[in-house]
């Protein structure tokens, strides 16, 4: 344990004493926070790799969609970027089972002056000697970046994170310094007052969230770690028809507001009447993906299987039109008529995707049903179809 076990207050020890004892403390603190930030990284790099794992059939959707981004882009179009904000809450979400740390959701004040500090001190242009010594310089951009964030947020939890990481490395640097050109440990305190007390303090934090390494490592288990990892790839594995279908809305979203830019908006406000349409039908898609998720892959039967691939085949198909419709859009001298022909065209081929959707799920539960499972009806049941409508 990171803590030293003592029969009386180190507050009446001489300030020397007490330095010499935090230092020893301060060294196991840069060990085990080295070892925290170790498996952190590789923990959260395993479940990043799996929240952007993409299914063979996912793939396949995005490759054939390019063109159209293309196009839409070559022709003054600018989609927006997505963030990886959303990715690194998605990582923290996943992770969150496995931390035996308690959460701090209220924004903190002192967190906020924590991570200015640190901010200061390992700034890329102005960092002190000791911190350029200490962190490399991608170190120290990496730092400034999360603890900029970190003065905005004022999570406790990940300030604290940022402050055993850094800081008693730092301190750990300057004594070992001084201790070289032969100070003694009471001149080391003369000199700075405030030391001691910010390191007994780094070691007190150290304690609540450094437990002994038994203890952390039943608590944070990489094997479970990947575990989730594997179960997220093969949820991913099962919805990779959803996923599919979602790229093709998101395309077709762009397409229809670059239309607007055109001039394009046909009466009876039938560009937005499509993309409801087709939220509506992504929640016929990922709802049987999700029937089978959760009542298992026994309930696919051939006849099942031959629907599934034919809804395959009918997804593929809505790139092709969707592509078609965008022509018609960049197109200048496209007409109102010719561009709602195209959106027809689109609108077809997403109706033979819902209806093939349908006998699909009807099918998986008739199965499900015959065999005196407890299945809940596919087209009634609000978890199975529109959970998926409100991500659109």
């Amino acid at each position: 344990m990171i803590e030293s076990r003592l029969p009386v207050s180190v507050d009446i020890l001489p300030p020397a004493t007490r330095l010499a004892l935090v230092l020893f403390d301060i060294e196991r603190v840069v060990d085990r926070a080295g070892q925290e930030k170790a498996l952190r990284i590789g923990n959260e790099r395993v479940i990043r790799e799996a929240l952007t794992y993409a299914p063979p059939f996912a793939k396949e959707i995005a490759l054939n969609l390019s063109e159209t981004r293309i196009l839409l882009i070559s022709n003054g179009f600018r989609p927006e970027v997505n963030s990886e904000a959303g990715l690194d809450q998605a990582v923290d979400e996943a992770l969150k089972e496995y931390s035996y740390r308690p959460k701090v959701a209220k924004p903190s004040e002192v967190a906020k002056d924590i991570a200015k500090r640190i901010a200061r001190i390992v700034h890329p242009d102005v960092a002190d000697t000791a911190a350029m010594k200490v962190f490399s310089d991608g170190e120290r951009v990496d730092v400034y970046g999360t603890s900029l964030r970190l003065a905005e947020a004022g999570e406790a939890e990940k300030a604290q994170q940022v402050l055993l990481e850094t800081m008693p490395r730092l301190y750990l640097h300057q004594i070992q310094k001084m201790l070289a050109t032969g100070m003694t440990f009471a001149e080391i305190v003369a000199q700075n007052p405030g030391l001691v007390p910010e390191m007994e303090t780094i070691r007190w934090i150290a304690k609540i969230r450094l437990p002994d390494e038994r203890a952390y490592r039943g608590t944070v288990d990489p094997e479970a770690v990947k575990a989730r990892a594997k179960d997220i790839i093969s949820k991913s594995e099962y919805h990779a028809r959803t996923a599919g279908f979602a790229m093709v809305y998101g395309v077709a979203e762009d397409v229809l507001e670059f239309a607007k830019t055109r001039g394009l908006e046909p009466a009876g406000y039938a560009n937005e009447n499509l993309l409801k349409y087709m939220k509506e039908v992504a929640g016929y898609v990922g709802g049987t993906g999700e029937f089978v998720l959760r009542y298992g892959n026994w309930m696919v039967t051939p006849y099942a299987r031959t629907l599934a691939e034919k809804m395959e085949e009918l997804i593929k198909a809505l790139p092709h039109a969707v592509h078609y419709l965008a022509q018609v859009v960049v197109d200048p001298d496209a007409t109102v008529e010719v561009f709602n022909q195209a959106l027809e065209a689109v609108k077809s081929a997403v109706v033979s995707v819902r209806s093939n959707a349908e006998r699909y799920g009807h099918v998986l539960e008739d199965t499900a049903n015959s065999r005196n499972t407890r299945a809940i009806s596919f087209s009634r049941d609000p978890s199975i179809t529109s959970i998926y409508n409100k991500n659109y």
